[in-house]
Parts: C-alpha cells; sequence; structure tokens
C-alpha cells in the first residue's frame, strides 16, 4: 500500500481572492483604570498637596499646566506627567517614568502602524519655556515580549541658541534635538511603521524633572493588514490520538503552537476514492477552526504540506 506522508506545515494567510484588509489590533485611551491589567504604570498618582506634580492617568480638572488645558483629546480621560521628580510622584532624584502595555498579538500581519496623539501643557516661546535637553517623551516597542525595546518616536526640547527653556518637538531623527513639528496643549497625532512581528510591546517614558514641564498622551492604536505571505510556525506540531487509526495511518486530531499553548487549527482528512483505504489517494482536505480561533484567526489556513509516496 502506498504511504501518505503529512509535513512541513506552513500557515498561508488568506484564501482565494486576497485584498489588504485593515484590522485595528489594539487600541487604549484611557477611559477606564487599566493599571495593572491592560497596562503597567511605574506610578499612577497625583501629589494630593499639588496639581502640578503627577504621573497618572488624569482629566483636565485633576490636574493644572501652564497654557490653559488640554484640547483635541478623545472621551474624558488621558495620561499626562510633570515634575516627575517630586517626592509624592517618583520620588527624590526619579525623573524617568514609563508605561509598559500588555503584549498584542500581530502574528499574521503585516504593515504593522502605532497611532498615538501627544500634547505639551507648556505653549511659552523659545528661550522663555521650560523644557530643557533632558526633558523627553519616548515612544519604545519590542519583538521580544519586552527583553529589549526599539525607540519609534521621540520628543525632546528644541535648540534655538541651547537646550534650556525651549518649547519641545518632535525628534525624528533621534538625535536628541526637537527640530519637528512643536507640541501644543492641542493633542497632535503621530504614526510609526513597526516591524512584522508574532507580538509586540509598546512602551512609552517619560522623562521631566521639573514643574512647568508638561506632557501628555492619549488615543494609542495598533493596525496591520492581514498578511498575504506564508509564515513558518516552528512551534507548531500535529496531535494525534493515543491510538492511531491503523498501522499505516496516524490521524491528526489538531494542530497546537507550543508557545502560545493553544490549538490552532483542528482538521480532518477523507479518503476521496472508493473504499479500499487511501489506495485512491487523499484528494479532500476538511479544515475547522480549533475553539480558541477567532474570525480573524480563521484567515490563517494550512498550506504547503508535502506529499510522497514512500519507495518513490
Amino acid at each position: 500500500m502506498h504511504k501518505v506522508c503529512l509535513c512541513s506545515l506552513i500557515f498561508l494567510f488568506a484564501v482565494g481572492t486576497v485584498w489588504a484588509q485593515t484590522d485595528t489590533l489594539w487600541q487604549e485611551g484611557f477611559e477606564t483604570d487599566g493599571n495593572g491589567t491592560r497596562y503597567a504604570a511605574s506610578v499612577d498618582v497625583v501629589d494630593p498637596a499639588s496639581t502640578s506634580d503627577y504621573f497618572a492617568r488624569v482629566s483636565n480638572d485633576s490636574i493644572s499646566i501652564v497654557s490653559g488645558i488640554y484640547t483635541g483629546f478623545e472621551g474624558a480621560y488621558f495620561w499626562a506627567g510633570e515634575d516627575l521628580d517630586d517626592p509624592e510622584v517618583g520620588g527624590t532624584g526619579i525623573s524617568d517614568l514609563d508605561i509598559v502595555f500588555a503584549p498584542i498579538s500581530t502574528r499574521g500581519y503585516e504593515n504593522l502602524t502605532l497611532s498615538l496623539w501627544v500634547a505639551a501643557g507648556n505653549e511659552g516661546a523659545a528661550n522663555l519655556n521650560n523644557y530643557d535637553a533632558g526633558d523627553s517623551l519616548v515612544v519604545y516597542y519590542s519583538t521580544d515580549g519586552g527583553s529589549s525595546y526599539t525607540r519609534g518616536l521621540k520628543f525632546t526640547a528644541q535648540n534655538n541658541g541651547d537646550q534650556t527653556n525651549e518649547p519641545i518637538a518632535q525628534d525624528a531623527d533621534f538625535d536628541g534635538v526637537g527640530e519637528g513639528a512643536a507640541l501644543s496643549t492641542a493633542f497632535a497625532q503621530f504614526t510609526v511603521s513597526l516591524p512584522q512581528a508574532d507580538s509586540l510591546v509598546i512602551k512609552v517614558g517619560f522623562s521631566l524633572d521639573a514643574g512647568s514641564e508638561e506632557l501628555a498622551l492619549d488615543d494609542l492604536m495598533l493596525t496591520g493588514e492581514v498578511s498575504t505571505t506564508p509564515i513558518k510556525d516552528a512551534d507548531a506540531q500535529p496531535v494525534s490520538p493515543a491510538a492511531a487509526v491503523g498501522s499505516d495511518t496516524l490521524e491528526i486530531t489538531t494542530l497546537v503552537t507550543e508557545a502560545a499553548a493553544f490549538p490552532v487549527l483542528a482538521f480532518a482528512i477523507q479518503d476521496g476514492g472508493t473504499a479500499d483505504t487511501l489506495g485512491a489517494g487523499v484528494d479532500t482536505m476538511v479544515f475547522t477552526p480549533a475553539d480558541a480561533n477567532t474570525l480573524a484567526d480563521w484567515s490563517a489556513v494550512l498550506a504547503g504540506a508535502s506529499l510522497w509516496v514512500e519507495g518513490e
């Protein structure tokens, strides 16, 4: 009897007609308290003795800024920081605080784009503002679960003769000088393209060591297009029942990804020939989503299976 073997399990995304489907993979707007669940902040506190010392999820009513109020944000809440080394905020000498967001599954997507809205509470003119060379807001991303990070966006003080008491602007080339779009109390949107990966971790770092140095963040969103590129899953393992159907047959009941520890696909192989077992060959494969699949997951189907006849 000819023996049919299945190997080289690969995932191919999208079936039939291919189009650029863009999905929102993650979004955070701080409308509810997510500290400890959706994100982990160094602290989440407004100094009870001063509304000008804070690193927290806030509204305009809970803080004060130099140039009035923040505008152009989504909903009622956003994240903001000022004078982070205040003893009641980060602590004396600790002016670098951050927010690390929970890992985002991006497997099966490409052309990933992170967008976010940023504002500055001090709109003072050149040499009459309060931001200095060490003040910044930096957006990082990680493709290895947070073991290492790469900068995606940065905002820091302009240099108008020096970098002391200056407005703050985008530092597009990461040279330590804000030469791009200047920030104001009106939230402005910025975007950055991120690399294709199985998952991403986003971190935003604030560095502000004095009063009147004010920055705010809102409405982070990650989008991506369903990938049309085959992706090999090195962790995928076929799982068969304890007793094989026959000496020359392996019934694969599920396909699991060990790293993620949940079923990826469940499928069956049917003999499309006569009743003489596999002699006529297998010409039909039926795929059924496993319980853990979502509609987006089901865009991934088993493909690239290599078949061979033993002895040939």
